[in-house]
């Protein structure tokens, strides 16, 4: 019997909600609450996550570390068209742990929907994930407030 060869994946967008991950990826486990360090949570059309510069305050992203067969990265793949995925050092209970982190490669609209921040609070909130950081260091009010001022109830 061949072994399946499992790898972790850290999520801190759409993925963080496990009845979307699931249906996604069934074969996915969820492995708990994980911390990539030394990066900023960007919200744009999607989540996205950015390394910080050196002379920016250092920052933490707190995510979803989630184990699976290394095969079903390809189908992951698939379904996040505007990401590449990178191997990066993640912290888990205290532990250095080495994760697939999707970077966005492509443009994309400047604000995200109110569906799309739903299910990112749905996803934090199962996870207990604070909802703050949705809102700290990526201008998410501003945009909000922006948005209702244009009349784009996209984020209301």
């Amino acid at each position: 019997m061949e072994a399946k060869i499992e790898t972790y994946y850290f999520a801190y967008g759409h993925n963080t909600e496990k009845r979307t991950m699931l249906q996604r990826i069934p074969e996915a486990r969820l492995v708990g609450t994980a911390v990539l360090p030394k990066h900023r949570l960007v919200l744009r059309e999607f989540a996205d996550v950015v390394k910080e510069r050196k002379h920016q305050n250092q920052s933490d992203v707190l995510g979803v570390l989630w184990k699976m067969p290394k095969a079903s990265l390809t189908k992951l793949d698939r379904i996040e068209l505007f990401y590449a995925r990178k191997l990066e050092w993640v912290s888990f209970q205290g532990k250095r742990v080495k994760a697939w982190v999707y970077f966005m490669n492509r443009r994309t609209k400047p604000n995200p929907t109110r569906k799309y921040v739903a299910a990112l609070k749905r996803g934090y909130r199962e996870n207990r994930i604070p909802q703050a950081q949705l809102t700290r260091k990526n201008h998410l009010k501003k945009r909000l407030h922006h948005a209702n001022d244009v009349g784009d109830g996209a984020l209301r």
